[in-house]
């Protein structure tokens, strides 16, 4: 008699605990479940990647269909989220580096990147981020260090920087905008070799600097 009671109840236990599974499997869904529900309509890939990087939540990323679209969001929600852990999880070895290098800004993480092409976009990224102008000079291609360079001197006021610009062109607007952005001495007109841009150049007025 004891040992069937001892049974029964054994199987209550089960019973209960079987009960207690079921009701928790219906009431919690996966996170990538969630995560795909909340993006049914549309574009739902461009819909996780905004999820992902407005809610510094990688996760969303994982349910992207598209690989390039998938490390493009590990990217952007690493740089968002100053997280170089979320940088490991892009599938492609270039992409990673890249996000690893700007993340930590520094540029000789950069080194590891193999296609050309990548890794002057990589050094360009970082000089910029970190505002640091001979960073570009390890850029082996010249249209992407003139504009590494163009990109990095907007953003402080370094005239003698617009000189290493190759491209005649982009280095005129490079001078034309610290003088009519910064305030920089007017005579860095003369240097610009567009006669327009030259002429209009000349004709700021300078205001002081409060």
């Amino acid at each position: 008699m004891k040992r069937r009671m001892e049974v029964v109840a054994a199987g209550v236990v089960v019973f209960l605990v079987i009960i207690a599974y079921l009701k928790y499997v219906g009431e919690s869904k996966p996170e990538s479940i969630e995560n795909i529900s909340a993006c049914q309509s549309g574009d739902s890939d461009r819909c996780l990647m905004e999820k992902a990087v407005k809610e510094s939540n990688q996760s969303y990323c994982g349910d992207i269909n598209g690989s390039d679209d998938r490390d493009s969001c590990y990217y952007s929600t690493a740089l968002n989220m100053n997280n170089e852990t979320v940088c490991t999880m892009i599938s492609t070895e270039n992409s990673m580096y890249r996000c690893l290098a700007t993340v930590s800004r520094n540029y000789s993480t950069c080194n590891n990147i193999t296609e050309a092409r990548a890794k002057n976009s990589c050094y360009a990224t970082v000089a910029v981020r970190r505002i640091d102008v001979a960073i570009c000079h390890n850029i082996t291609i010249v249209p992407t260090r003139d504009k590494c360079i163009f990109d990095v001197t907007r953003k402080k006021p370094s005239p003698l920087e617009c000189w290493d610009i190759v491209n005649q062109s982009l280095r005129d607007v490079c001078i034309f905008e610290h003088v009519g952005k910064n305030l920089i001495n007017p005579q860095l007109c003369h240097h610009i070799n567009d006669t327009v841009l030259r002429e209009n150049c000349s004709r700021i007025e300078r205001i002081p600097v409060e």
